[in-house]
């Protein structure tokens, strides 16, 4: 599979981005330069510029552009192929280790190095090093200029002005952050303060960055801004839109009540948002609107997690569009986000997505909550307008205690069986956004294919479209229970 996979991949030069392939030659010129020891005095900006890359690739002037093709670009789409949106569903277990593993292969090639330390890996070296030089002349060529073009076409064909305003606004919101960095670096003695302070200089002589007009173009090309967003949808009319309309009715974002401090209520349901079934820019442009009329108070969220999985999922991208559109008046004037059934693939997903959320991890406007009665005691229980479906989880219960969950980490768990639902809670709390959760899985009767009693403490659920959940137990009747509520 590795040999199938690398074949397309050293095979796909004609097809690698320009855009790429200058950042690979900019690799690859510096390195050549430190290698070659070319004189300091002949350039010697470029000497103090390339001399952490020479540091850090003294083996090959090649080395750098592999390593960090295969390290930051494709490995990763490899991993995940999910999260970059290559397929639509995550791989099961036994092909994410087959991913991984690969991934560690195609990284030694790339590296130019064989497996030492690993042993179980050492059966893989004569195929690491018959593919060396294959490697290194696919190296050679995305460094090199795309044919029938010179450095400076391909260059500019992605450099424009909006690219340019951006990097402008970027460097000057962050500067005094980049400024701290750079001083506690390792590689400060390397690099110098030098560069820092021809930023500066320059974002002082350029001024405070200015704001692109908005542009007759499809929205994604826009500065994102709320303003300018609300502005494209009102002028292409999308509330009158048939889609648009169909949107609002399936509930995913509506105000009901207030709290016991008198605050409105908003409610996200997310298993309600199904992705690739939505579009997603319709739904932001639906919350924008219905928060519109309280921007200037403050209001409470509610965010109702139930049974939320991968169909329901913000992609990194459309995830980093929220937190830039939405309007700084919405998130001053959020009083409280109360997260009801966080599970275990909420938690999972925060944890990829933590450098975006970091600005929300640890908030104290943040509250978990497992429970009806837990959110009572911010919402009146009259007052509350979940949907029925996330209330009827809490109705004739069958409770059972001291059970094991069985997984890479065995974890104690109650397990709660419903007239339509079985859940399985954990009894200790998980670190999700900075703060303890207890966790909530809950399967419909729907989706239980089957459930398998392994012997007297020890039963397993197989769920449609997922892995097996494996439970041990220590008293009797838990499964009978859910295979009643299977028929």
């Amino acid at each position: 599979m590795t040999e199938m996979f690398f074949k397309a991949i050293v095979s796909s030069t004609s097809e690698f981005p320009s855009q790429l392939r200058s950042v690979c030659q900019c690799l690859y010129q510096a390195t050549c330069y430190s290698v070659n020891k070319v004189s300091t005095e002949r350039c010697p900006g470029q000497a103090r510029g390339t001399a952490v890359v020479t540091q850090r690739f003294p083996q090959s002037s090649i080395g750098a552009v592999g390593s960090a093709m295969f390290l930051r670009f494709i490995n990763p789409a490899v991993v995940s192929p999910y999260e970059a949106g290559i397929t639509d569903r995550r791989p099961p277990p036994r092909l994410q280790r087959g991913l991984k593993l690969m991934s560690k292969i195609l990284q030694s090639i790339a590296n130019h190095v064989l497996f030492t330390k690993e042993e179980h890996m050492t059966p893989f070296n004569e195929f690491v090093r018959s593919n060396f030089e294959l490697a290194r002349r696919f190296f050679l060529d995305i460094a090199s200029d795309s044919p029938g073009s010179d450095t400076l076409n391909h260059t500019a064909s992605y450099i424009s002005d909006s690219n340019v305003r951006s990097l402008h606004r970027l460097l000057w919101n962050h500067q005094e952050k980049i400024g701290q960095y750079l001083s506690s670096n390792r590689d400060h003695k390397a690099v110098g303060r030098r560069p820092f302070d021809k930023m500066a200089t320059l974002l002082a002589y350029l001024g405070p960055p200015e704001h692109k007009a908005l542009a007759d173009t499809h929205w994604s090309s826009l500065n994102l801004t709320s303003s300018k967003f609300e502005e494209f949808m009102t002028r292409h009319q999308v509330h009158e839109k048939e889609e648009f309309k169909a949107l609002k009715t399936l509930n995913i974002f509506y105000q009901a009540g207030s709290s016991r401090v008198g605050n409105p209520i908003f409610y996200y349901i997310a298993r309600r948002f199904k992705a690739g079934q939505i579009n997603g820019d319709l739904l932001i442009y639906h919350v924008l609107l219905t928060l519109k009329p309280f921007y200037g108070k403050a209001y409470d969220l509610v965010l109702d997690l139930t049974h939320t999985g991968p169909a329901n999922r913000f992609k990194t991208d459309f995830l980093s569009k929220w937190l830039v559109v939405f309007p700084s008046a919405a998130y001053d004037n959020a009083s409280s986000v109360y997260l009801h059934n966080c599970n275990s693939w909420v938690r999972e997903y925060t944890k990829y997505h933590e450098r975006l959320l970091l600005g929300i991890k640890g908030s104290k406007r943040l509250f978990f909550v497992e429970s009806l009665a837990k959110l009572g005691e911010y919402i009146e229980p009259s007052c509350q307008c979940l949907p029925g479906g996330t209330l009827a989880l809490e109705e004739d219960l069958k409770v059972f205690v001291g059970a094991l969950r069985l997984s890479h980490k065995d974890t104690k768990v109650s397990i709660k069986v419903g007239p339509t639902a079985v859940q399985v809670t954990s009894v200790e709390k998980s670190r999700v956004l900075g703060q303890g959760v207890l966790l909530n899985d809950v399967y419909y009767a729907s989706e239980i294919e089957e459930v398998c009693l392994l012997d007297d403490s020890q039963f397993t659920i197989t769920i449609a479209n997922q892995v097996k959940v494996k439970n041990c137990l220590e008293m009797q009747g838990v499964f009978k229970v859910l295979s009643q509520l299977k028929k």
